[in-house]
């Protein structure tokens, strides 16, 4: 993967000085980006890209093309083909960022100079004002449009060694100016949005990548036990497992609620600690507000699953685990096995069948009699089936509908999230209408 160091050339007097980074100091250069280029080995490729954001001010006081310059020292134009002769070194004249129109005409350009896939590698020692800023939000549109990582984000603080006067005084060589890496910030950002694709769409794949992610140095480290490491770990494929199964219906396992109790768990052992990555800390109670209910070896955690989907938006998802959780009721008040598919069947058809003017000589019910006569009755006849074929039978065209793709059913899509809502709501008043008990 090709790698491309992304820096903006500004308009000070800048003063020569050697730059320190992870342990190693650079040789006495007025410009950061000779000190990058020699500190990053990674970037020390014939395959790397250097750009240089340049305005047309900073481009006359700093940038050269060739050695004819009649400058009195040589600018970095120059000195970058000299040092480093095998990489492609690139200037482009952007406006100055005085306006809204201006950051974003900069933007247009900084992202057209991408590529798919490469590493960036950004410094903004030099940025103008708000381009700091600015650089991390492409760097994030970026990474999601041209799949790019991110290598680094630099900061060369020159500043700490006090102001300019002083920093005259001191030998060239003995100006030391730290190297800040501020992937942090970044990474911060990719919390913010895996958090936030978590908990407003339910989807916890992209957290569990990146806390995955993360954690790889430090669980690979053979040297250090990191408990706490290990159940961030744990929470996040527990996470991912958990909205796996609500993504793809699998009722069973949801009824079942071992991973919801594995999840519980793992967020108590985690409670009160230390955690590595920070944003787990308030994440750990938005998880627990998320599936505070769910229990072990529970039906109605399939009621509990329909309302995670309506609260997501998973329509689709929501319409087959409403149907389902309620054929699993109606077999568990006869205490049948429902995981019986002739029955669920047999179910399905009497509910339809209630639903029927015809009732009992509806054609479905007279099937459902040959098939097996004993249950069919027993349903037909049973208050759950009741209290639940209203609803039930309210869905069966959308879904219907959503499993032909819409070819066997003209129903607009607005119909389906408004309808399944509104075919919960009824199942839950009838439910405490007539057993005097919440659903769920």
């Amino acid at each position: 993967m090709p790698n491309h160091l992304l820096s903006f050339l500004g308009t000070g007097n800048y003063l020569p000085c050697r730059y320190q980074y992870a342990g190693e100091t650079s040789s006495v250069v007025n410009y950061i980006q000779l000190a990058l280029l020699e500190l990053l080995k990674d970037l020390q490729r014939s395959d790397t890209r250097v750009s240089i954001f340049l305005t047309r001010e900073a481009g006359e006081k700093h940038w050269e093309p060739d050695a004819s310059s009649p400058s009195s020292s040589p600018r970095l134009g120059y000195l970058l083909k000299e040092k480093f002769p095998f990489i492609d070194v690139q200037a482009v004249l952007i406006p100055e960022g005085k306006n809204t129109e201006e950051l974003w005409q900069i933007f247009k350009i900084v992202f057209d100079h991408l590529k798919e896939g490469e590493t960036l590698y950004l410094d903004v020692t030099h940025s103008f004002r708000s381009l700091p800023i600015f650089g991390l939000a492409l760097l994030n549109y970026s990474r999601i449009v041209k799949n790019v990582q991110i290598g680094g984000i630099f900061y060369g603080a020159f500043e700490v060694m006090g102001p300019a006067k002083e920093v005259e005084r001191i030998a060239p060589e003995d100006r030391i100016a730290p190297v800040f890496d501020l992937r942090n910030v970044y990474t911060l950002m990719e919390w913010s949005t895996a958090v936030h694709v978590f908990l407003s769409t339910g989807r916890a794949e992209e957290l569990a990548e990146l806390v995955r992610g993360n954690l790889k140095p430090i669980l690979s480290d053979p040297g250090k036990i990191n408990l706490e490491a290990k159940g961030e770990q744990k929470l996040a494929d527990m996470l991912r497992i958990v909205s796996l199964d609500l993504l793809t219906n699998r009722g069973a396992a949801i009824q079942k609620g071992e991973t919801f109790l594995k999840l519980q768990r793992t967020f108590q052992d985690l409670q009160g600690k230390s955690l590595n990555f920070k944003p787990l800390e308030p994440l750990l109670y938005k998880v627990q507000e998320k599936i505070h209910g769910f229990r072990e070896e529970d039906l109605r955690n399939g009621y509990r699953g329909v309302q995670w989907c309506i609260q997501h938006g998973w329509v689709q998802q929501g319409i087959t685990q409403l149907q389902e959780t309620i054929i699993t009721h109606q077999l568990k008040f006869l205490s049948e096995n429902p995981a019986d598919r002739e029955k669920r069947e047999i179910v399905s058809i009497v509910f339809g069948a209630k639903g029927s003017p015809l009732g009992t000589a509806d054609r479905g019910y007279q099937e459902g009699l040959k098939r097996n006569q004993h249950l069919t009755k027993t349903i037909f006849d049973h208050k759950f089936c009741e209290v639940a074929s209203p609803p039930y039978n309210q869905l069966r065209d959308l879904r219907n509908s959503i499993n032909h793709g819409g070819f066997t059913e003209q129903t607009s899509a607005i119909r389906f999230k408004t309808n399944l809502e509104e075919s919960f709501t009824l199942l839950k008043n009838r439910y405490k209408e007539t057993y005097s008990e919440e659903l769920f």
